[in-house]
């Protein structure tokens, strides 16, 4: 099952990453998510999700991103996303954008 708080976290961090407010898909999950706070995620969530990462301008993975953020702030903390890896993997969707399985 894929923790609440880390898919949060993904969605958050790629904002950040990215310095946009999320719009159109991004959007809708976000406020699926915050609206099922309970339900785990769909896998069709994770793909979109995983998707929309897959278009970083430099073609970054999600954990990529953050290192390259720790560069100027080294106070931001690590982040693992296994359990979305995880869901990609049984679903048979590659490759992974938000980063090594650690």
């Amino acid at each position: 099952m894929v923790n609440q708080q880390a898919w949060f976290n993904a969605i958050n961090l790629m904002v950040i990453c990215w310095g946009q407010v999320p719009g159109g898909v991004l959007q809708k999950i976000k406020n699926e998510i915050e609206k099922n706070k309970n339900r785990e995620p769909l896998p069709g969530q994770i793909k979109a999700i995983n998707t929309i990462i897959s278009r970083d301008s430099k073609g970054r993975t999600l954990q990529q991103m953050l290192d390259d953020l720790r560069k100027n702030n080294n106070m931001i903390r690590g982040f693992h996303f296994n359990l979305l890896n995880e869901s990609l993997i049984k679903n048979e969707v590659e490759p992974s954008f938000f980063g090594n399985i650690m």
